[in-house]
């Protein structure tokens, strides 16, 4: 049985989902326990504007797929298999997905929390 629940479902967009879940076989403190899981179809292509969390750092992780980051101006592409990318908090980033091209990420917000599922 998995210890991952999905505790709310978030309608982002056509195609576009997001999954705010919780591990709870991790401790409340664990960068581990919360996470943001959004899946696109590709139909539309994800775009989370530029933004800054002000109480709260993330680490950006792609499952499938791959995704265009800008963090602080600077420009990558993040691909399934590559290492999590660690955005500090109060600092700028977005991210864009590609046309017709399916993408499936994770968000994993340090300290944990649950700051989306507010």
């Amino acid at each position: 049985m998995s210890s991952v629940n999905v505790l709310k479902t978030l309608g982002v967009g056509k195609g576009i989902t997001m999954d705010i879940t919780v591990n709870e076989a991790e401790p409340e403190d664990s960068v581990n326990r919360y996470a943001m899981v959004t899946t696109s179809t590709g139909e539309e292509a994800l775009h989370i504007p530029a933004h800054w969390h002000k109480d709260h750092a993330e680490y950006l992780s792609v499952i499938e797929g791959r995704v265009e980051i800008h963090i602080n101006g600077d420009k990558f592409v993040l691909k399934a298999g590559d290492p999590a990318v660690f955005v500090p908090r109060r600092v700028v980033h977005s991210i864009r997905g590609f046309q017709n091209e399916r993408l499936v990420f994770r968000e994993r917000p340090d300290p944990a929390g649950m700051y989306k599922a507010m």
